[in-house]
């Protein structure tokens, strides 16, 4: 199937949306209905699904949420327009659907045209502005169409209200907030989450690229240093700190985490350590280590012409030239 929507849908869908003065909330509450059916059919594929409630349709063809469902599961399947049919249908049934705003908007994100879903998610967070899949939603669209902060202000509105935010939710606010120029309030945001959700990999790891922008390469360390805690010889978290060390100049220091996460990777059992991924893990060690030794030779040659020069240089007439080991004076 195509991946965006034929332009007769489109059309029709912008001219529903532009034409209305505003959206009515509908009385009928069909969530309960929406839910019955990931559980019944959780080990099915999406065709099998698509026909059980079609055949069932066919016995109500007035339930919203069994047009709900269909719009659903067309939409995973990226049919779009068979998708946003199957939600103006929902919409129409007697007793209606609350947020036939909120799928449109979200249909016309994941076919990735973010004008037309912010206009929906707009008139839909107009009557219910505390709905987080709404603002999440938004947030991308905002994103995708670069507008950076206002996608931060609703994603971090979002998190405010789930239960449970998961750490994409950060780590999508902390990506806004640092292409509109705020690492600061972005690495505040990630600690946020840190705090909220636990030692979350994805999130100090972020935290970490956050610090090395900001020239905070001690605090990056530190960073790295409490995921290492947890698993000392994890090579990829290695290589980075071996990679602040290096970035700070410490080529000795960098050196030895290039040396334990290339042990790391020797002590991998037979089948993972001739995997591609600990390949290139490989190569990246070898890699490095060749790099921080070329700075050390470097700095020692340095010091070794330095050294010499001191030795060449002219002394004062009738001063003998003093010999190393001799006494000052």
């Amino acid at each position: 199937m195509d991946s965006t929507p034929c332009l007769h849908g489109v059309r029709g869908a912008l001219d529903k949306l532009m034409s209305a003065t505003r959206f009515a909330a509908r009385g009928l509450v069909v969530s309960a209905a929406l839910g019955f059916v990931a559980s019944a059919f959780a080990h099915q594929g999406l065709d099998e699904q698509l026909t059980v409630i079609e055949a069932q349709l066919k016995e109500e063809p007035g339930n919203p949420a069994l047009h709900v469902q269909v719009g659903d599961l067309h939409r995973m399947r990226r049919e779009w327009d068979a998708a946003l049919a199957a939600y103006e249908r929902a919409a129409g049934s007697p007793g209606g659907i609350e947020d036939a705003d909120f799928m449109r908007g979200r249909l016309f994100l994941e076919a990735r045209w973010p004008t037309t879903a912010k206009l929906y998610l707009d008139r839909f967070l107009a009557t219910q502005p505390d709905h987080a899949g709404a603002l999440v939603a938004r947030g991308r669209a905002s994103a995708s169409l670069g507008l950076p902060l206002p996608a931060a202000v609703d994603l971090g509105r979002a998190i405010a209200v789930m239960p449970a935010p998961k750490p994409e939710h950060y780590l999508e606010r902390a990506q806004a907030l640092t292409a509109a120029g705020r690492e600061v309030e972005a690495l505040r945001g990630l600690d946020e989450g840190l705090t909220r959700l636990g030692p979350v990999a994805g999130l100090q790891l972020a935290a970490v690229d956050l610090e090395i922008a900001l020239g905070h390469h001690e605090a990056a360390l530190v960073r790295v240093d409490r995921l290492l805690a947890r698993a000392p010889e994890r090579a990829t978290w290695l290589i980075r700190r071996g990679e602040i060390l290096e970035h700070a100049g410490r080529y000795d220091e960098a050196r030895a985490a290039y040396a334990r996460a290339e042990h790391a990777l020797a002590s991998y059992p037979e089948p993972r350590r001739h995997s591609r991924a600990a390949r290139d893990l490989q190569q990246t060690v070898r890699d490095a280590l060749r790099r921080v030794q070329g700075p050390e030779k470097e700095r020692s040659g340095e010091e070794q012409e330095r050294s010499g020069e001191e030795m060449d240089r002219p002394t004062a007439p009738g001063v003998e030239p003093a010999l190393p080991g001799d006494p000052p004076g």
